[in-house]
């Protein structure tokens, strides 16, 4: 997994790795016990926040690998471009388009 992640793309996994918990109705409470991290921890993923995390004496990208883990999510597979496009897409406001190639942007 790449450890050299960039603010929004530490956003974009995070917002995914969201998703994916309140989609499958999962308890944030009940992960961070099973990953055996904070609650705080797992809102610094999902949020993208890895200063935070480092101020814990964690990284960020093994925290989300076991929050993944826990929610069954390839995050290998979160870090394709064109995957995170898709979802982003997906899930409503894309808060970056920038990186979005313009033919598939949403149009206004």
């Amino acid at each position: 997994m790449n450890t050299h992640y960039s603010p929004q793309e530490l956003r974009r996994i995070g917002r995914i790795l969201k998703i994916a918990r309140e989609s499958q109705g999962q308890n944030l409470a009940i992960l961070a016990d099973k990953c055996n991290l904070s609650v705080m921890d797992l809102v610094a993923v999902e949020s993208g926040e890895q200063s935070q995390l480092m101020k814990r004496g964690h990284k960020w990208p093994d925290c989300a690998m076991l929050y993944a883990k826990q929610l069954d999510v390839d995050i290998g597979a979160l870090t394709n471009t064109d995957l995170l496009q898709k979802e982003s897409k997906g899930i409503g406001s894309v808060e970056d388009e920038s990186d979005i190639p313009l033919f598939l942007r949403k149009q206004r």
